[in-house]
């Protein structure tokens, strides 16, 4: 995932697109945990809601994630009579579009029957940004833009890519009297990660020709400890 490519959708104000970006690189398992914090950002900004705090609660517990299309509806019928009343205003009926597009994205996960449109993780970022949009400080704004650029962060290098499959030979890691799983502990360990296109090199002189963990190594940007590239050497994933 570019990162770059990330902020210029933001900051240009396409902000489903680069909502897609994102979802679409987060493992299924992971999405919950990704909705349980844009909702519990947002949720800051309004006093208790107990439908909305519901669909928080849900997105923690694994166990409970089929229970979300209940907890949806739930929002649903206050989004209904905020629509019809506009008694609150615009922050609270933001908050609850928030809510419901967190509680489809966490069902989706739950690999129940009969799931919510694919499209609810892109709209639940621009909800996002709409509630930024909306909230007069300018440390919220900050706070939404930090929580998606980690998440993309962790997108980019932690979560290796649903197409790509390197399987790591074993003659990479035995060559030169263990190289590459040296170089690549010390990188681990002392978070050095500007040293992961010298572990390309190293994987390269050892045999190694795939080019997905070559070029995600050699990729330009921050990476973090949870990288994808270095867990599959050091047999973390």
């Amino acid at each position: 995932m570019d990162l770059r490519h990330f902020h210029d959708l933001w900051s240009a104000g396409n902000t489903s697109q680069a909502g897609q970006l994102i979802y679409e690189f987060i493992p299924i398992c992971k999405r919950p945990a990704w909705a349980a914090d844009i909702l519990d950002l947002c949720r800051q900004v309004w006093p208790k809601i107990i439908q909305v705090d519901a669909v928080w609660e849900i997105a923690r517990n694994s166990e409970r994630w089929s229970e979300a299309h209940a907890a949806f509806s739930a929002v649903r019928s206050l989004t209904l009579v905020e629509d019809r009343t506009h008694e609150h205003g615009n922050i609270y009926l933001l908050l609850l579009v928030i809510a419901e597009f967190s509680a489809k994205v966490i069902f989706n996960a739950s690999g129940s029957r009969c799931p919510f449109d694919d499209e609810c993780g892109q709209w639940l970022v621009q909800g996002l940004r709409d509630m930024a949009d909306q909230v007069s400080a300018v440390d919220f704004r900050w706070a939404a833009l930090r929580l998606l650029s980690q998440w993309a962060l962790n997108a980019h290098c932690s979560f290796q890519h649903p197409f790509c499959r390197v399987i790591v030979d074993p003659s990479w890691l035995d060559w030169s009297s263990g190289t590459v799983r040296k170089l690549a502990q010390v990188i681990y360990e002392q978070r050095t990660f500007d040293r992961l296109p010298i572990l390309a090199d190293a994987l390269e002189d050892a045999g190694c020709s795939d080019a997905d963990i070559l070029t995600h190594c050699r990729q330009p940007g921050e990476h973090v400890r949870g990288c994808w590239a270095l867990d599959l050497i050091l047999g973390k994933s």
